[in-house]
């Protein structure tokens, strides 16, 4: 989940979790007991090499997650519009997405992907679902995600992850966070927990980002923790801490006053998310832990190397070869734009 706000996490656990459990406290559990140091800042200038949108065009007036396609445009998915945008130097490409329950239709959409054939993977909550759209903005083919099981029952797809070779991970609010799909949409299981405290812990305090990397491997880093995970296919193969060590925040249930489902009595609030969203390049993860400052750390071994300052407030970011895309939040309607650096620092 890279930018929902902790009040639309609080609308779907109201309605969703199991009336007859009594009232639950889910106090902070930590992965790591603190951060490995100061950040250190790089300071760059950015050229743009193309921005679209901003109060002349209202399209993206509720714009939330972006992604890189191979040549470099940008696919934004709207959550409020339930609509996916290809956008490039030349300005609006296509627009995708239909209300309904049908084949190739949409409801819930908070996740989405481009693999490496061009292709883009929606992850539809509601109808329970991922839908593939080709390049050129035509729906392609679906497939079901299965009913999660355990505590927390809603399901909501937060990410999806196209793996090197094929295949994907889906990233989900569930005490089973993380499934497994072949290329041609086969379930190939659940992903073992790498950490005890997914078992104790509720999604409010769980959720976070996934992204792919190199050779099957992918990771998942915290929203509102203090680490990443490092996996390989289904296995972890590391765990490491973030450069600010941030608890993960205190929760509490109550049943709601008509029996309909839970309240959540007991959030975090005012505070910046440790991680709103990741990319990868090469071998080194970006991690943006703010509207302004990216982070970067070595996947092989988790040591943090610098922070760059962004030089306007930023949504989400995507990495396209040198090229930064970013969905930018600086007027009355975000914008759409291409940055590179220029090699010269502020």
């Amino acid at each position: 989940m890279r930018n929902q706000s902790i009040l639309s996490l609080i609308t779907l656990f109201c309605v969703a979790c199991n009336v007859d459990r009594p009232p639950v406290n889910y106090p902070p559990i930590n992965l790591f007991e603190e951060g490995t140091d100061e950040r250190v800042f790089d300071r760059p200038l950015f050229d743009t090499l193309w921005r679209y949108g901003g109060i002349s065009d209202t399209l993206l007036s509720s714009a939330d997650r972006i992604e890189a396609f191979p040549n470099g445009d940008a696919a934004v998915l709207d959550m409020q519009g339930q609509r996916v945008h290809r956008i490039g130097p030349e300005g609006l490409i296509w627009s995708w997405g239909t209300t309904g329950e049908g084949p190739g239709e949409i409801q819930d959409i908070g996740a989405l992907a481009v693999n490496e054939r061009g292709e883009v993977v929606v992850g539809d909550s509601r109808n329970r679902r991922l839908l593939w759209v080709s390049g050129a903005g035509n729906w392609l083919r679906e497939v079901a995600l299965p009913q999660p099981q355990g505590r927390f029952v809603t399901g909501t797809v937060t990410g999806v992850v196209p793996l090197e070779g094929g295949g994907y991970i889906v990233n989900r609010w569930s005490s089973e966070p993380w499934i497994q799909f072949s290329e041609g949409g086969e379930l190939l299981g659940t992903v073992p927990l790498p950490w005890s405290g997914f078992e104790t812990m509720h999604p409010l305090q769980t959720y976070g980002e996934v992204v792919g990397i190199s050779e099957g491997r992918w990771a998942f880093g915290f929203s509102a923790g203090d680490g990443f995970f490092v996996f390989a296919g289904d296995q972890v193969i590391g765990s490491y801490p973030y450069i600010k060590h941030v608890d993960f925040p205190a929760v509490g249930t109550s049943p709601s006053p008509d029996g309909s489902g839970f309240l959540i009595f007991s959030i975090p609030r005012g505070r910046e998310p440790v991680a709103r969203d990741l990319a990868v390049r090469e071998d080194t993860l970006f991690v943006q832990s703010t509207v302004r400052w990216l982070d970067r750390y070595n996947l092989s071994t988790g040591e943090y190397l610098r922070s760059t300052i962004l030089p306007d407030p930023v949504i989400s970011f995507a990495l396209a070869g040198e090229t930064l895309l970013v969905i930018e939040a600086t007027g009355l309607f975000p914008t759409v734009a291409a940055l590179t650096l220029t090699g010269e620092t502020r």
